[in-house]
């Protein structure tokens, strides 16, 4: 990705600059830079994992039961995952298809349910997690692990900021 990747053409780059106060310009471009970013990520991540069928979401899911360990509430899904209840069960329901969970009544509360990777779901998250992760490495070679961490942190901020205001939404 080179810096003409990033920007807008120079033109708009240049009207916006010449239009708002440095500070403002700056957000500007790193807004660009984001979402540039963004994109790209999204497109590594769906042609990565297309060998498997799965997309970020479902990593999603696969990484969070498997780092589980063990059967989880199904309405204990929607705020890890940050989705809404009917998105936990449209993707509960896809998966169990697919044959990557398994869903079962919880034996202390019948109304509940409890969700749980199979056998098949381990294999694709253990596939997806080693063979991503290596990718991962090599993307951000360039960049100490001590970068890393502050970036992840610093991207995390932004993406809890609420309205725009500066407001952090983590309280």
């Amino acid at each position: 990705m080179t810096d003409r990747d990033i920007v807008p053409p120079d033109f708009v780059q240049a009207a916006y600059r010449e239009r708002l106060p440095e500070d403002e310009a700056s957000a500007l471009d790193l807004l660009f830079a984001l979402r540039t970013c963004a994109q790209r990520v999204n497109a590594d991540l769906h042609r990565w994992m297309g060998a498997n069928a799965v997309t970020p979401g479902r990593m999603r899911m696969l990484l969070l039961l498997w780092a589980r360990g063990g059967p989880i509430r199904q309405a204990d899904l929607g705020p890890l995952l940050q989705v809404s209840r009917p998105s936990v069960s449209e993707l509960v329901d896809t998966m169990e298809r697919e044959g990557l969970i398994v869903r079962k009544t919880d034996p202390a509360h019948q109304l509940r349910f409890l969700v749980s990777l199979t056998a098949h779901g381990e294999r694709v998250a253990d596939e997806l997690l080693t063979t991503n992760s290596a990718r991962l490495c090599r993307t951000f070679a360039d960049m100490s692990p001590a970068t890393r961490y502050r970036l992840a942190r610093t991207l995390d901020r932004i993406a809890r900021t609420e309205d725009g205001d500066g407001s952090d939404s983590a309280g």
